[in-house]
């Protein structure tokens, strides 16, 4: 037993995160006060609301984007029924797979992929609170790329960063069952 304390007290891997992030917070405060804000960050995008940070709606930034250039989507509350929704689904022309989430969100949190009406269901059953969702088109392309700029002070766009998404595709086997 104490083996294993002592462990944890020597190897970084076992320590809580607040502690990694602990320093950073003393150097947030620096910032704040010299920028004279404390979301000093949101200076970053002017175009979203504090920067994109703290649930911004995912729905005001695509209306900000070129309609080709966003997935077909559907703005719905949970007050809205079932049978509405498949009303509007027509309208919109939607087909499942679809995907949902909600408005104000991050890190993928409450998103998810639905194949029938059922599971759509079933997420607004589970989904209970009031809050906006999207319910999108699914685009099925082989690759996700994501992409970093900013302006330099010249006003030209500068690419910080680029990344590509792989997909991992899991095969179930008789030595390797997938487990729910």
């Amino acid at each position: 037993m104490k083996k294993l304390v002592w462990k944890r007290v020597y190897m970084p891997e076992f320590w809580p995160f607040w502690i990694f992030y602990f320093p950073a917070y003393f150097y947030y405060f620096l910032l704040a006060i010299k920028s004279k804000r404390w979301v000093y960050f949101s200076n970053l995008n002017s175009s979203m609301k504090l920067g994109g940070a703290f649930l911004s709606s995912k729905n005001e930034y695509l209306k900000q984007l070129p309609k080709r250039w966003t997935p077909i989507t559907l703005v719905i509350n949970n007050a809205i029924s079932l049978s509405e929704i498949k009303k509007l689904l027509r309208l919109k022309q939607l087909h499942f797979p679809l995907i949902i989430k909600p408005d104000k969100g991050e890190r993928g949190k409450g998103v998810e992929k639905l194949e029938s009406i059922d599971m759509l269901s079933n997420y607004l059953n589970q989904y209970k609170n009031n809050d906006t969702l999207l319910i999108q088109e699914f685009i099925d392309y082989p690759i996700l790329l994501g992409v970093l700029f900013y302006w330099d002070t010249e006003g030209n766009p500068r690419l910080a960063q680029e990344v590509k998404n792989l997909f991992v595709k899991l095969k179930e086997t008789e030595k390797t069952p997938l487990k729910n």
